[in-house]
């Protein structure tokens, strides 16, 4: 009798062990996934958001907002520091 209960106290223990382990095991890999995509934003955005040529260009994108294609088109044909910001924003 007594060493039943212990097999099924051991064997509680070891279910309850293996859960936690996953649990963490889980918990770890979220916590990787979430560095690895901060770690590719930052290494795609680091050139433009470090350097006040890349800030530059981005206030001129961001005073206009084209709807649409040929508004996008019509703003680079008629502002050429548009068309350079647009062109480097791309090319980073």
């Amino acid at each position: 009798m007594v060493l039943s209960t212990l097999q099924t106290a051991g064997i509680l223990v070891g279910i309850v062990y293996y859960l936690m382990i996953l649990n963490y095991t889980r918990r770890n890999q979220e916590q990787t996934l979430k560095t690895r995509k901060t770690t590719l934003f930052q290494q795609t955005t680091g050139s433009i958001m470090n350097s006040s040529y890349g800030i530059k260009n981005i206030a001129v994108l961001n005073k206009s907002h084209p709807s649409s294609f040929e508004e996008h088109i019509e703003l680079t044909n008629k502002y050429p520091e548009y068309l350079e910001a647009w062109l480097w924003i791309i090319n980073v």
